[in-house]
């Protein structure tokens, strides 16, 4: 079975996020690029995510997912997310380190009851046109150290609502 020790890794060959893209333009349906439901232990590394409706999507109690030097070019379509979590369903021990997200709507959108220890690392948003990172319900979040740069006039560096246990939020730059 899937553990710590034993992951399943998607990662680019030439470990450039920009010379590997996994491209759909999502449907009523299909609204996602790529999808992790109910899979723990997943690795996604040095990955292009593109297309319209949610980039990356994650549910049904997704565990110690990591995503890492990742290259999100969002659209601009309202209700869009770059990463996309918000089923209600205790994904938990996800890591978002040190991705980047061109564009877009919406950044990372975390939303459920009782999600624990989720961390949101080292990544650069830019040019987002609503928010860069959303967190609702969260429990024991950490945000540290992401960069925001390029966002438009009304535009939301960081939304945090309802979370509860332990928030580090710490040395994230918000440039206008």
């Amino acid at each position: 079975g899937l553990s710590a020790l034993n992951t399943i890794t998607f990662q680019s060959q030439s470990k450039d996020s920009s010379k590997v893209n996994i491209n759909f333009n999502g449907n009523s349906i299909f609204n996602y690029v790529f999808q992790i439901a109910g899979a723990n232990y997943i690795r996604l590394n040095q990955i292009g995510f593109s297309g319209e409706g949610n980039l990356l999507d994650i549910r049904g109690k997704a565990l110690h997912t990591i995503v890492s030097g990742c290259l999100f070019k969002g659209s601009n379509t309202s209700q869009s997310y770059s990463v996309f979590d918000g089923t209600n369903e205790n994904d938990t021990g996800n890591l978002f380190r040190n991705n980047y997200f061109d564009g877009g709507y919406n950044g990372i959108y975390l939303s459920g009851a009782n999600e624990n220890a989720n961390s949101i690392i080292g990544n650069k948003f830019d040019s987002l046109r609503n928010t860069g990172i959303t967190c609702s319900g969260q429990r024991n979040l950490k945000i540290y150290g992401n960069d925001f740069t390029n966002l438009y006039n009304s535009s939301i560096g960081i939304y945090l609502n309802s979370n509860t246990g332990k928030l580090d939020v710490q040395k994230n730059i918000i440039s206008l």
